[in-house]
């Protein structure tokens, strides 16, 4: 039992950080990912589809409290927010703060919580809820996992897996910034 144990332990782990390789995955340009969701924030206001609203490109950034190169890029996720101003925007989804049920896991919350306020990465982060893990966290295999979206919550360009620097990503934020002209 022992030996089974340690192998399917070493198995979540691969796939857990499968994740920071970097890859892609393409989809349609104007998909809808989320749909009309519900949840909150991880101060506890109440969050709707409308966060997309007013900004022109949105990064959605999932990650997990337990993922180092998660936290590692937040602060400059952060500084990619306030250098582009209101036409873009950051929010992160903090996936495992709350089961697949959306009830929130007050540890994993205040773990969370904690990793913001050390990181200065104080941009939006959402809670999990059970639409929004319907409507699109149940197909997250790994994290990080970041999406663009339009103000209407349309996919913008590919899946990105993987943390990235400041750099790269500008790069990408750029060019999608571009595509929306």
């Amino acid at each position: 039992m022992g030996k089974k144990c340690v192998f399917l332990c070493v198995i979540v782990m691969l796939l857990l950080f499968s994740g920071c390789s970097g890859e892609t995955v393409s989809v349609e340009k104007g998909e809808c990912v989320f749909g009309p969701f519900a949840t909150t924030d991880i101060a506890g206001n109440p969050v709707n589809a409308q966060i997309f609203t007013g900004h022109k490109l949105t990064m959605v950034n999932i990650w997990a409290t337990f993922c180092s190169p998660c936290v590692e890029e937040m602060p400059d996720l952060k500084q990619l927010q306030v250098e582009y101003g209101d036409a873009f925007q950051v929010i992160g989804i903090v996936v495992d703060a709350a089961d697949k049920n959306g009830n929130v896991l007050t540890d994993k919350k205040a773990e969370a919580a904690s990793i913001i306020e050390t990181t200065g990465a104080d941009y939006l982060h959402l809670l999990p809820s059970k639409s929004l893990s319907k409507a699109y966290l149940i197909q997250v295999q790994s994290v990080p996992e970041t999406i663009f979206v339009d103000e209407n919550g349309n996919q913008i360009g590919i899946r990105y897996f993987g943390a990235k620097s400041k750099d790269q990503w500008k790069k990408i934020v750029n060019a999608l910034l571009e595509s929306l002209q």
